[in-house]
């Protein structure tokens, strides 16, 4: 009964069924380990499906050179998450698109 009264918890207020259960009650962690097997698929998916939207009236406000600006400045200095870098590995084109959005923002002097 110590962890009642520590609590400030009047025991003797308290139902015998109620002091029986909280007694019993394990605790339970909430924490998720997120999946290791995120794929070029999943994010397909979290882009198409839960971005459009964003991407779209972010896009309609500035513009899409300010938009790849601001996606190329986000990313300076900071690391891709592993999940994102293994998804670059696995896919041949990944680097052939890296290319090309360099040589759009050199060709419309937006570096």
């Amino acid at each position: 009964m110590d962890i009642f009264a520590n609590h400030g918890f009047n025991v003797d207020l308290a139902a015998p069924h109620w002091l029986k259960f909280i007694e019993s009650a394990e605790s339970k962690s909430i924490f998720h380990k997120p999946a290791d097997n995120y794929s070029f698929d999943k994010l397909y998916s979290y882009v198409n499906n839960q971005l459009p939207g964003a991407i779209s009236t972010y896009i309609d406000v500035v513009g899409v050179d300010q938009f790849f600006i601001d996606i190329h400045n986000s990313l300076k200095g900071k690391k891709l998450n592993p999940k994102y870098n293994d998804i670059l590995k696995a896919n041949e084109r990944a680097d052939q698109n890296g290319a090309n959005i360099l040589n759009y923002l050199k060709e419309h002097n937006l570096e």
